[in-house]
């Protein structure tokens, strides 16, 4: 069975702010006041703006990937979590920040999502680890989280993006 995920993991008023910033965001609602950003091939491309130098060991993180973490954070905590299974065998990254200073980094490592949502806040609920207790199982690849349209938070910020968009 297959799971991918790439994206920033922080409070849904935190990361509303990426509506503002770029165009391909969508902000979907975990459990509580966590959101996150799933990111697409659309948003990775317009984020990265043709570059791209891979941080660490990461398949997915590149500098200005981080880079734009570390600005969401600048009014609260953010993650950015990243994990690829595939038959049970794979691995996970993660980096979080807070007003722009790294507070955890892990790569390729077993429990690296659930590290990131401790620094979050996350409480782990009874018989679920904090990756089961805000719902990050509900999908299984980046383009399922990105089509949630049920649980899709839209920004103020990008409603009126949209609204200066249209003719």
């Amino acid at each position: 069975m297959v799971y991918d995920y790439q994206g920033f993991i922080g409070r849904a008023d935190v990361l509303s702010a990426a509506g503002a910033r770029y165009k391909n965001v969508k902000l979907i609602r975990l459990t509580g006041d966590l959101a996150t950003i799933p990111l697409t091939e659309e948003l990775q491309g317009e984020i990265n703006a043709g570059e791209g130098r891979f941080v660490a060991d990461s398949d997915f993180l590149t500098e200005q990937i981080e880079a734009a973490g570390r600005s969401l954070s600048a009014n609260g905590t953010v993650a950015y979590a990243e994990a690829e299974y595939f038959g049970g065998w794979g691995d996970q990254t993660c980096r979080v920040w807070d007003r722009g200073i790294e507070l955890l980094a892990e790569d390729r490592r077993d429990g690296a999502i659930n590290h990131a949502l401790q620094k979050l806040g996350v409480t782990r609920a009874e018989g679920k680890d904090e990756f089961d207790t805000v719902g990050m199982g509900r999908h299984r690849q980046v383009r399922c989280w990105a089509d949630d349209t049920e649980h899709e938070i839209v920004p103020p910020q990008r409603s009126e993006f949209r609204r200066k968009q249209e003719p």
